[in-house]
C-alpha cells in the first residue's frame, strides 16, 4: 500500500535544481608539520619508539601509521656468521601515513573539519642515530 493511499493525500513533485552558496573551502593543511620521529635503543638495535605530529590535533581522530613495521625483523650477517637482529640504520626510509578512522574517507574527514590534507604520506630518512661498532668496516683506516 502506497503512502498516499494509506493517509489519503495525493503528492505532486517534479525535479529541482538548487544552487549551493556561502560554504566555505577546506583550508590547505599539511599534516605531517612539526612531526618528529623518536627513536629507542642505538645501533644497530634501534626502532621507532613514538612519532609526533602536532598539527594531527588540527584534525582529531586521524589514524596515523608507519607502514615500515618490518626494520626490526631484518637479519644480517655478523662477523662470526651468526645472524643478528638488526633494526633501523642512518639512511633508512620510515613512510608515515595518515587515514581516517573506521575506513571512512580520508579527504572527506578532514573536509568536515575545514581542513584539505597536501599529502597522505611522508617519507622521513633516518639519521642522527648513535651506536655501537658492530663491524669492522665501519672503523676508518687511519684510526685503525
Amino acid at each position: 500500500m502506497s503512502l498516499g493511499k494509506k493517509i489519503k493525500a495525493e503528492f505532486v513533485y517534479s525535479d529541482m535544481t538548487f544552487t549551493v552558496e556561502g560554504l566555505e573551502e577546506p583550508e590547505d593543511w599539511d599534516p605531517f608539520e612539526g612531526t618528529e620521529i623518536n627513536y629507542r635503543g642505538k645501533l644497530p638495535f634501534v626502532s621507532v619508539d613514538y612519532i609526533e605530529h602536532p598539527a594531527g590535533s588540527d584534525v582529531p581522530g586521524l589514524i596515523w601509521t608507519n607502514s615500515d613495521t618490518d626494520f626490526n625483523n631484518r637479519a644480517e650477517e655478523s662477523a662470526d656468521a651468526e645472524h643478528i637482529s638488526r633494526g633501523l640504520e642512518n639512511g633508512d626510509t620510515i613512510t608515515v601515513n595518515i587515514s581516517a578512522p573506521d575506513g571512512q574517507d580520508i579527504m572527506q574527514f578532514c573536509a568536515m573539519q575545514g581542513k584539505r590534507p597536501i599529502a597522505l604520506s611522508k617519507d622521513f630518512t633516518v639519521e642522527g642515530l648513535d651506536g655501537y661498532v658492530y663491524d669492522f668496516s665501519q672503523i676508518p683506516a687511519d684510526l685503525l
